[in-house]
């Protein structure tokens, strides 16, 4: 399990309420807080991102291998008029 530190500031108001809280359910602080941080999460769930606002969708439309077969689809589309011509 990833362990975490946190540098926090508590209101110490709040810090109290919470300690008191802590003894009374005989729970960590940390423990306290999981509960506090799951319960929170659980009625405010993250939003789906709406991919229609993303400006890098669409931005670049080709084919899914060009970073490894750049040469190939290259030369694939090579024809005798393209590029640069010589004057001479």
């Amino acid at each position: 399990m990833l362990e975490i530190t946190l540098n926090w500031k508590p209101d110490p108001n709040t810090l109290t309420q919470l300690v008191q809280v802590a003894l009374q359910k005989h729970q960590s602080l940390e423990t306290l807080l999981d509960e506090a941080i799951q319960q929170y999460l659980q009625t405010n769930p993250l939003a789906e991102p709406d991919l229609a606002d993303d400006p890098l969708i669409g931005l670049y439309n080709g084919t899914p291998n060009l970073s490894t077969q750049a040469e190939d689809i290259l030369n694939s589309e090579i024809q005798t008029a393209s590029g640069l011509t010589w004057k001479d």
